[in-house]
């Protein structure tokens, strides 16, 4: 996504990485599956390390073309909690007209459900904005 239009008339841009108004969250039924995959396959490739089958695990797991050679085994791990993640996670928005937050439908979905806020006034910090880059 790019932009996404606000009910207001406010315009949410998502053009680059570490915007203060842009969050993830994972819905409460998905999160313990997601974190019981994520372990099995960083067990799985820890497993393969002890076995002195790193190689093999990372060409049966990734896709052709990850580099099997040359990456560390903590990009490795950082790669698999992504690829995880990614099809868990929802992106959040919050308009900084109006507060509203704006919820992605499905992780796979261009589509989003707006929620109106009551207290938030223009020129306030985003509540997603996080709290080690507002200090």
């Amino acid at each position: 996504m790019s932009k996404l239009g606000c009910d207001c008339g406010g315009i949410i841009s998502d053009t680059t990485d570490n915007i203060p108004y842009k969050g993830a969250i994972i819905r409460d039924q998905d999160e313990e599956i997601l974190y019981q995959n994520i372990s099995k396959d960083i067990n799985a490739f820890i497993d393969a390390l002890l076995q002195d089958k790193r190689a093999e695990w990372i060409r049966s797991y990734f896709s052709l073309g990850y580099p099997v050679e040359s990456i560390k085994n903590e990009e490795v791990v950082s790669d698999i909690l992504s690829g995880h993640t990614i099809r868990a996670e929802l992106d959040l928005y919050q308009c900084m007209e109006c507060g509203s937050i704006k919820i992605q439908e499905s992780p796979e979905s261009h589509r989003f459900k707006s929620f109106t806020a009551s207290a938030w006034k223009k020129g306030s910090t985003s509540i997603l904005q996080s709290k080690e880059e507002a200090t």
